[in-house]
């Protein structure tokens, strides 16, 4: 073997006498960035022609020529010269050795990119091609288990809105796109033109994975802005532009990502050891691809080390690590749930005791509140009862009728409204009257206020409504007004019935006060002025209808909201 810089022929080559015995398994080129040229024998020692595939075993061989002992021009292979369909990992040449014979042959091997290393072997061509598709079957596989998990770390993304699964599926895809090159699959299953354009992006590739990497630790592992590790992953952020952009040796890009790795590494652990807990499948699935990209620069840089016989090393080990981060975004979820769910209990405590401890002080104040206006209600009542006291005492003094019944008139009219302050002061609750107990009380005042004119006349009630106070003293208005009108003007004999109703019927309420007496013709011109009030308070107060039959009898049919 010769490691050429000075690009010789193979003439020159074998005059020059350049050639020196190689007996390593391996030829690795390493970082020298030179041609490698090789000489060697086979010999056949049987008495048949054998026939046989030389295989090189590097899938990324762009400039391969294979020079024979009586053939001037080579045959040429690799990335650069096969534009053919190529369907195995591995680049090779068909070769006959005829029978008690032995044949040299010569090869040349380069690449654009410093480091390539490769084992020389012969088989049997259909046994290659047996193995190849063996080797493919795993590399596909994994390969579409990561691409899966790439799809699916990105829907995350999308859906959680949450740039850790971006950072991941994007460190993701830059990663499977140079796997896809280093492990052979781009030549077997893209079109040339993509492969050579592919050769081209090796940098820029790792570049990208290098930067989305850094995101990626940035995001998952919580690292403070303010902190010493955010200032150099900042650094290493720069430096992955420089690779992309600038960079464009190969050893350098190698070195940066070494370096990385291992400050990643101790990076998560630092973060596991504050207590970020999610940290730790993070550490185990970059700490196995981390020691195998590791032995892989090694073995780039000449050290001849068992990942040469592993090619799939860093493929499995890349695989490990996206299983172990994937479980590391449920890992992650889970403590953030228990974090939340102790948040909440924590909240639910608090907002627990802040409720009793409010409630109570609300309980204190609305109980103050309600003996207050308790004393406002019965301060009322009081004033009322004054005002009552006082008409008495002027209509005793009265010997017209007429006015006198004015007075009276009066004072049910006010009686009406003491009634409902009253009720207030009796019931506990204080913004709502029991209508049936209220107008039962009314219609007893009225009755004795009309004696001996109700004497003989029954009352029937049926009333199942529960209203405010200043609804409840309209009604009692009302009432008082229509059935003292009954008492005077409705029964010849002075008996008869009259009948109150009281109910909500759907979203409003219905009033219905009737009699059987004789009726009376109603001049809507010259109402009356207990009518008068009786329309007020319907129209205007309770914004409801009245609906009037008083030919045969009176029956007086009052709907309000």
């Amino acid at each position: 073997m010769y490691l050429d810089d000075k690009n010789l022929t193979k003439n020159r080559l074998i005059t020059g006498n350049y050639l020196q015995a190689y007996r390593k398994p391996i030829i690795n080129v390493a970082q020298s960035g030179r041609t490698v040229w090789i000489r060697f024998k086979l010999k056949n020692s049987s008495n048949n022609t054998i026939e046989k595939a030389l295989i090189l075993s590097s899938p990324s061989l762009e400039f391969i020529s294979l020079y024979e002992e009586k053939r001037e021009e080579p045959r040429l292979n690799g990335i650069r010269y096969n534009k053919k369909n190529h369907s195995t990992i591995y680049y090779s040449y068909m070769i006959n050795i005829p029978p008690n014979s032995t044949k040299e042959y010569f090869l040349k091997v380069s690449s654009s990119h410093k480091s390539f290393f490769f084992k020389l072997t012969t088989q049997n061509y259909e046994e290659f091609r047996r193995d190849d598709l063996f080797n493919q079957a795993p590399r596909l596989l994994m390969l579409g288990l990561l691409i899966g998990l790439m799809i699916y770390a990105s829907l995350l993304g999308f859906y959680s809105r949450d740039v850790s699964y971006l950072y991941y599926a994007s460190y993701l895809f830059f990663t499977l796109w140079h796997q896809i090159t280093f492990l052979g699959l781009t030549q077997i299953y893209f079109p040339h033109w993509f492969v050579l354009f592919d050769m081209n992006l090796i940098i820029v590739k790792l570049g990208f994975a290098l930067f989305f990497a850094i995101l990626f630790a940035l995001s998952f592992l919580k690292i403070d802005k303010n902190s010493w590790l955010f200032k150099i992953y900042a650094l290493f952020l720069i430096i992955s532009l420089f690779i992309i952009f600038i960079i464009k040796t190969l050893s350098i890009v190698l070195i940066i990502g070494v370096i990385f790795v291992f400050f990643n590494f101790i990076a998560s652990i630092i973060r596991y050891r504050e207590g970020h807990k999610a940290a730790r499948l993070f550490i185990f699935g970059f700490g196995v691809v981390s020691l195998a990209y590791i032995l892989v620069v090694l073995n780039s840089f000449g050290f001849n080390l068992t990942v040469n016989y592993f090619p799939n090393i860093l493929m499995w080990a890349f695989t490990i690590e996206v299983l172990s981060l994937t479980l590391a975004f449920a890992d992650r979820y889970k403590i953030l749930q228990e974090i939340k769910d102790r948040d909440d209990r924590n909240r639910e405590k608090t907002i627990k005791d802040e409720v009793i401890q409010k409630t109570a002080q609300l309980n204190r104040v609305l109980k103050g509140k309600s003996l207050l206006l308790k004393e406002v209600h019965h301060r009322v009542k009081n004033n009322l009862q004054i005002i009552l006291s006082m008409i008495r005492l002027q209509s005793d003094k009265i010997i017209d009728v007429d006015a006198k019944q004015n007075f009276v008139n009066l004072e049910n009219r006010i009686n009406a409204i003491a009634k409902t302050y009253n009720m207030l002061i009796i019931d506990e609750e204080l913004d709502c009257i029991d209508m049936e107990e209220y107008i039962e009380a009314l219609l007893l005042d009225i009755k004795e206020s009309m004696f001996p004119l109700s004497f003989n006349i029954k009352l029937q009630i049926d009333i199942n409504a529960s209203l405010p106070l200043g609804k409840a003293v309209y009604i009692g208005i009302i009432i008082n007004e229509l059935v003292t009108n009954s008492y005077k003007y409705a029964f010849q004999k002075h008996s008869g019935l009259i009948f109150i109703s009281l109910k909500r019927v759907k979203n409003y309420y219905q009033l219905i006060i009737s009699d059987n007496g004789k009726g009376f013709s109603y001049n809507k011109n010259h109402p009356s002025l207990g009518l008068k009030l009786i329309h007020a308070l319907i129209i205007e107060q309770l914004r409801g209808t009245i609906k009037m039959e008083t030919k045969e009898s009176s029956k007086y049919i009052i709907r309000f909201k």
